[in-house]
């Protein structure tokens, strides 16, 4: 219940940043834009199994549009 509170806590911070920013840089992307946007973020995960243990290798996928242009 606490880890809920908390990521409820972070997003809230996380979107009134979001918007704070692009208020403040007069940019005119709407909130749908912005969540358009950022959806297209991914990373890719590749697990390479070993004799001992597997190999986790994550790595962002390349985008469309980059989130540093908003």
């Amino acid at each position: 219940m606490e880890a809920h509170i908390y990521l409820t806590i972070l997003t809230y911070q996380l979107i009134n940043t979001i918007r704070y920013i692009l208020h403040n840089t007069k940019n005119t992307y709407n909130w749908q834009n912005v969540i358009r946007i950022m959806s297209t973020q991914a990373i890719k995960t590749v697990n390479h199994p070993t004799d001992k243990n597997v190999i986790h290798l994550r790595k962002p996928a390349t985008n469309t549009r980059s989130p540093t242009n908003l």
